[in-house]
């Protein structure tokens, strides 16, 4: 994958599976140009409950490999200047006490852009909520419920479908199967065991066969 420092999440109103093919807004295409200059990738994401503040102002996540997990409340064309000085100061780090909380799952669901995110990514997005259940229905006070498994817009990679970022580990994982949803919450549930934090680059991928990359990496060294 394109090397990055930093993701940013805007919190859409609506799911990626109703997004047209090319999907942005004047905000998301200015975010993302200053973005270029510093490492940062700009896309949209949906849990079901968020709805934007008005057509103009959305909430966003930020995860960054030196931060970790950065939540913004409101960011518009109005304030930019004052958002983009908060992502650039996260970048350095050090991580926020949010990072270790959650884990966050975002699936390609963006079906007008290749039918391929629509259909595996849907299926994906379903497998792993219930595995997510199963995992808190076996073991009700371990860490699943502090898995997020939510959708995500276009993020390349048609072929590689059903895509998946999990943050704030930085993981881009592909070719992931519904099959595949157990193995994955068994990793992370793990993981959180261990503490959250952003993977570097010493850390072995957790499955090589849809491993992608890795936030924080250059293609070099992944």
């Amino acid at each position: 994958i394109a090397h990055h420092d930093c993701y940013i999440l805007l919190h859409s109103s609506q799911s990626p599976t109703a997004f047209p093919k090319v999907f942005n807004t004047p905000l998301s295409i200015e975010l993302q140009r200053r973005a270029s200059k510093w490492g940062g990738l700009v896309n949209f994401s949906w849990f079901g409950e968020q709805t934007a503040s008005s057509p103009d102002t959305q909430s966003a996540t930020v995860f960054s490999h030196r931060g970790g997990r950065l939540e913004i409340p409101e960011v518009s064309l109005e304030n930019l200047d004052r958002v983009e000085r908060t992502i650039q100061s996260h970048l350095d780090g050090p991580l926020t006490d949010l990072t270790a909380q959650d884990v966050y799952i975002y699936v390609c669901t963006h079906r007008a852009r290749d039918c391929r995110c629509g259909e595996r990514g849907g299926r994906v997005l379903q497998a792993l909520r219930e595995a997510v259940r199963l995992e808190l229905k076996r073991d009700p006070c371990g860490p699943a419920d502090r898995i997020k498994v939510g959708e995500v817009g276009h993020v390349g990679g048609h072929k590689f479908a059903a895509n998946l970022l999990v943050f704030p580990l930085g993981e881009w994982l592909g070719v992931v199967k519904p099959d595949d949803s157990t193995m994955i919450i068994k990793w992370l549930c793990e993981e959180l065991y261990r503490g959250i934090k952003p993977f570097g680059i010493s850390k072995e991928p957790p499955f090589l066969s849809h491993w992608r990359g890795r936030m924080g990496l250059t293609k070099e060294e992944q």
